[in-house]
């Protein structure tokens, strides 16, 4: 059953006359995309207090947060694609970033053009460089990651500008939403945060001075995790401070998408369209910054695939609305969110999501979906998109997680939600769980016949298996007085490294096999 807060149903039923008339009139919707951000950024979703984002925040705390929102691919193209028509990658035709939408499935930009919406696209479309059918307008950037003096195309024109991307961005679409009129469909994508950013010259090195947060599970798995997990250097992190110093402009490239949405209020405040505007700020995808070493995204853990989902809309959520159920959302449910919105009927485009709507009222409800990763091997993909790593699947409950890699050896991810939330360790080979396993082995059979998963191409079965030990996995251990240490290797041969907490008085004894000690150290409290 879905649960409801009383609060939730207290504000609905005193919903203010002007909302409820709303209704009736067809919203504007402008949507937000940053570009690998994740769920826990800002302080409405448990993030640090150091970013100070009013304007992201206030989207939320003036309409709905939806703390269950996840992508079914966390990959740029895939997972854009899915937004933009409700339908999984493997179903739309864009399972990576090289490749497009199928000819014939109808866009959100498409649907709403035709219904009399004037449309938009501003920034990263990512899904395409050069105009796409539906939009109106389109300035969008190149498929490429560029902050200085980027390429946008205007229309199906190649155009250098000069300056910072989200500078271009900020002036275009002031100068869009002054103007445009009623009702319209705008989409903002952001470039920032991906890596590697480069913030706004105001905001460069803004966060120098203030501590990381450096994740709980910054090491690599220690047993039963994937052959190819750890094979590319340039997707791992060995240094505590090259976390502080991507998560410093990580956070800095945010602040340009708040300034953004602070200019957005401004002239929907201006205009008097802001109560009968459906704004929608979410991201791509997500993406590891540290958590079990590893950066980037594509695979099936918290960091990549956890977004946030904030809408302010008066006519559907009151203030402070938190959706927050058991029941997960997904980036295939914006499409016909979207739709319903605009008195559309989303169910003559096929979607396979399904309006965020009907979700809350209970009428549909998700207690696990599918998760996809598809590496087809074909053209310039092969060097962008991992070639040598297979494609997954998954499924993700409450209270489990199951990734399956398509491997010439059985490999597969079983991960406790409940008793393991930083998802550390496999338990593929532990007895006691091996009837949950086979249950979520037969609940990944049925969502990908629910989703008519069959794409013929995505047959390739790559040379990986799980590995048992791992020779660089850290042992954590805390000693007297609660102070958390880790030591990397264990057993160790001539040489470890000791990561702790030494601000207060302690003492470190090393002994070899033998009892004998190697050495002794004794740490005084700092003052």
């Amino acid at each position: 059953m879905m649960k409801v807060s009383l609060r939730f149903l207290f504000v609905i039923l005193c919903l203010p006359v002007a909302a409820l008339f709303a209704q009736s009139a067809r919203p504007n919707v402008i949507m937000i995309i940053a570009d690998d951000l994740r769920y826990d950024a800002f302080s409405v979703t448990g993030g640090p207090d150091f970013l100070n984002t009013p304007s992201i925040n206030k989207i939320a705390n003036e309409g709905a947060r939806f703390d269950n929102y996840y992508c079914v691919y966390p990959l740029c193209v895939p997972a854009r694609a899915a937004m933009m028509t409700g339908l999984y990658p493997h179903s739309n035709g864009a399972v990576d970033n090289c490749t497009y939408i199928k000819p014939g499935i109808k866009t959100l930009a498409q649907v709403l053009d035709s219904a009399g919406y004037h449309t938009g696209m501003i920034g990263k479309y990512h899904i395409a460089a050069k105009k796409q059918n539906g939009w109106d307008y389109w300035f969008a950037t190149s498929r490429k990651i560029e902050y200085e003096n980027p390429t946008f195309f205007f229309n199906s024109t190649e155009q250098i500008k000069t300056g910072h991307v989200e500078n271009i961005i900020f002036d275009t679409v002031h100068k869009y939403l002054s103007q445009v009129d009623t009702p319209f469909f705008v989409t903002i994508g952001h470039p920032s945060p991906h890596r590697p950013v480069v913030p706004l010259p105001q905001y460069d090195g803004i966060f120098d001075d203030i501590d990381m947060p450096i994740p709980e599970n910054f090491y690599q798995f220690s047993a039963w995790y994937p052959s190819f997990l750890y094979e590319d250097s340039n997707k791992i992190y060995e240094k505590e401070k090259t976390i502080s110093k991507d998560f410093r402009n990580y956070f800095s490239g945010i602040l340009a998408v708040e300034d953004n949405v602070t200019n957005i209020f401004s002239i929907l405040q201006d205009r008097n369209l802001l109560n009968n505007t459906m704004i929608i700020f979410t991201s791509d995808n997500g993406a590891n910054y540290g958590e079990h070493a590893l950066k980037g995204k594509g695979k099936a853990y918290e960091p990549s695939i956890h977004l946030p989902l904030f809408i302010r809309y008066p006519a559907w959520y009151p203030a402070n609305t938190v959706v927050d159920d058991d029941f997960f959302t997904l980036n295939i449910d914006i499409m016909p969110t979207i739709l319903q919105a605009a008195k559309i009927n989303p169910d003559k485009y096929h979607p396979q999501g399904t309006s965020l709507q009907k979700q809350i009222s209970g009428e549909v409800q998700r207690d696990a979906f599918l998760f996809e990763n598809i590496k087809l091997k074909t053209g310039t993909c092969d060097a962008i998109e991992e070639s040598d790593r297979p494609s997954m699947r998954g499924v993700i409950t409450n209270d489990f997680k199951y990734v399956k890699s398509q491997c010439d050896k059985l490999t597969e991810e079983l991960y406790d939600l409940n008793a393991d939330p930083l998802e550390t360790t496999n338990l593929v080979k532990e007895a006691n769980y091996q009837n949950v396993l086979n249950e979520m082995r037969a609940q990944l059979t049925a969502l990908k016949l629910q989703y008519f998963d069959t794409l013929k191409k995505d047959k390739k079965i790559e040379d990986c298996n799980l590995i048992k030990s791992n020779p660089n996995a850290i042992t954590y251990f805390k000693v007297e007085d609660n102070i958390p240490l880790k030591i990397s290797p264990n057993p160790v041969d001539e040489s470890l490294n000791l990561y702790g907490d030494f601000n207060t008085a302690t003492s470190i004894t090393i002994t070899n096999l033998m009892g004998q000690v190697a050495f002794s150290h004794a740490f005084v409290e700092s003052a």
